[in-house]
């Protein structure tokens, strides 16, 4: 049975032929299908709603497509996260965004300030200036997409990524920014960077700890939960 009979029967509420399998005849509905085949299916059959009872099947919904369009916009919004195009992301300062009206800090991660200097080969170089700039090019080349995890009134701790590029780890394998609390996920990352000498670690630099926190104050109490080790000494230097 193609489908635009299996709709005419189901609109009128006609008993299921006993010549047609039921399986098939509830598959030709295709329920679990890819959204694609689903557009169609609803786009042809007005009923999209049925209740099986006694062999026969009832339309307990009877929309048009006026309906069924908003009803996929809905689908569409919950099951695909909505992203921000490049214009409408902004740096603000070291690692924080302007992100769907947001100040957003990436997690994990602490990239130096621009004004920051690297030494290296005798000389000093505007190692944090570089940074800014790869972070920038980076959130304007695709958009956005941001999972808030730690939120206070200021600003908010996020894990972001452009495309299919983790942000975060894209900025810690290129040597332009580091990892915050020692339970990041980067610290390999980190490492490797180190080990090649890319980015703020040319020359084998050692950037100094103050560059390892997040840029505002207020989320600095989130290492805590990530680190035990930071608890630790944040007690000893109560002490």
């Amino acid at each position: 049975m193609d489908r635009s009979a299996a709709c005419t029967e189901a609109a009128s509420g006609t008993k299921i032929n006993s010549s047609v399998n039921r399986t098939e005849f509830l598959n030709s509905f295709n329920f679990i299908v890819p959204t694609s085949k689903i557009i169609l299916d609803i786009m042809d059959c007005k009923p999209i709603v049925y209740t099986v009872s006694s062999g026969y099947l009832y339309p307990t919904i009877k929309a048009g497509r006026m309906f069924c369009l908003t009803l996929l916009t809905a689908l569409f919004v919950f099951v695909y996260p909505v992203s921000t195009s490049a214009d409408e992301v902004k740096l603000l300062a070291d690692n924080t965004l302007k992100y769907q009206g947001d100040n957003i800090t990436l997690a994990d991660i602490s990239v130096p300030q621009a004004t920051a200097k690297c030494q290296g080969d005798g000389k000093s170089w505007p190692c944090g200036a570089k940074a800014t700039l790869r972070l920038n090019e980076l959130i304007k080349t695709s958009s956005l997409r941001c999972t808030i995890i730690q939120k206070t009134d200021a600003v908010s701790l996020a894990r972001c990524s452009v495309g299919e590029i983790d942000l975060g780890r894209q900025l810690v394998e290129e040597g332009w920014a580091l990892t915050v609390g020692m339970e990041s996920e980067y610290i390999q990352a980190e490492q490797e960077a180190k080990r090649t000498q890319s980015g703020i670690w040319r020359d084998e630099f050692s950037p100094p700890d103050t560059w390892r926190q997040y840029p505002d104050t207020a989320l600095n109490p989130y290492l805590d939960l990530l680190c035990s080790v930071c608890a630790t000494r944040k007690q000893s230097r109560n002490q």
